[in-house]
């Protein structure tokens, strides 16, 4: 440990401390004092710490415990946490519930937070209601829940974030470049609010419409969406334009349920795994159909002839 840190730590002490003397004499219910909190991220693929490399932003609301009213909120910054990721919250004296959401800065945003029950956090749509445009921000929670605080000192308590969103990138390869260029991907799911208690709590359908590219034979369509799950209303859309297909009508190269094909791939854990990448390879048969093989992470899991729909 630094001697700078050292320092940190028993400067923290001695204020804590201090408060802790000065409220000694008085009501308690006057006084603040220090809830010590710790930040994680755990809960992934490479089963490491990686808070410091993925969350950006915290915001925390502390809720009365029993009749669920808001009583506080902050927002510290991440980068002057302590070397451990704590940070020492004042609050006053109360039986809490406590909810840490991460990474929500330009595309999500709260709503009705005065009361557990009611907040919700919930992706931007334009005007349309349903419509999502591509912004790569990942969205984290965490809650803990009947926190006491009564003055005495507490120990820290460790809020391990969960990754609530998922890059799902798709990619399509043996069709022309000007074919490439008339493809139209899009994710429809009805996964875009959020509660308090990390559910999903609404139906209202979005479509999360991508940033598009080509590059070396390749069209390249990367998604930020939220939660996936087995079950779920999520469904990918990939279809090429009737004129580019020399068609009457478009082609469908996939319309289907995204999580079931993501399941596919054996050993798939839409819960813990975050980067999915869905390629398509079609070919253009003599009769003018399209034959499209399907790979889930370079897993080969579904080949079909003519597409569907």
């Amino acid at each position: 440990m630094t001697a700078r840190n050292i320092l940190k730590r028993l400067l923290l002490l001695t204020g804590g401390a201090i408060l802790l003397v000065g409220c000694v004499r008085d009501d308690r219910s006057e006084c603040r004092y220090p809830l010590p909190l710790r930040f994680s991220y755990t809960y992934n693929v490479e089963q490491e710490d990686l808070f410091d490399a993925e969350v950006q932003t915290l915001d925390l609301f502390l809720y009365d415990a029993k009749n669920g009213r808001l009583i506080d909120r902050v927002s510290p910054a991440v980068e002057a946490l302590s070397p451990t990721n704590g940070y020492e919250w004042m609050v006053e004296p109360g039986v809490y519930d406590l909810v840490a959401w991460g990474g929500v800065s330009q595309r999500y945003h709260y709503e009705q937070t005065e009361f557990f029950s009611a907040a919700r956090l919930s992706v931007n749509r334009e005007s349309d209601g349903e419509t999502v445009l591509q912004q790569r921000e990942h969205v984290f929670h965490a809650m803990f829940r009947g926190i006491r605080v009564t003055g005495d000192l507490l120990s820290e308590q460790e809020l391990n974030l969960h990754k609530n969103s998922n890059d799902v990138r798709v990619e399509v390869t043996g069709l022309t470049e000007a074919q490439s260029r008339r493809l139209r991907c899009t994710i429809r799911s009805a996964n875009g609010d959020y509660g308090f208690d990390n559910t999903c709590v609404s139906e209202r359908p979005v479509t999360y419409y991508p940033e598009a590219g080509y590059a070396d034979g390749t069209a390249v369509f990367d998604h930020t969406v939220l939660g996936l799950w087995p079950g779920d209303a999520s469904w990918l859309n990939v279809e090429l334009g009737a004129e580019a297909a020399g068609r009457s009508v478009p082609v469908q190269l996939f319309d289907g349920s995204l999580s079931e094909l993501l399941l596919q791939k054996p050993g798939t854990d839409l819960d813990l795994e975050d980067e999915f990448t869905v390629r398509l390879e079609a070919t253009q048969t003599s009769d003018g159909s399209y034959a499209v093989t399907i790979y889930v992470n370079d897993w080969q899991v579904v080949d079909m002839s003519g597409g569907l729909g």
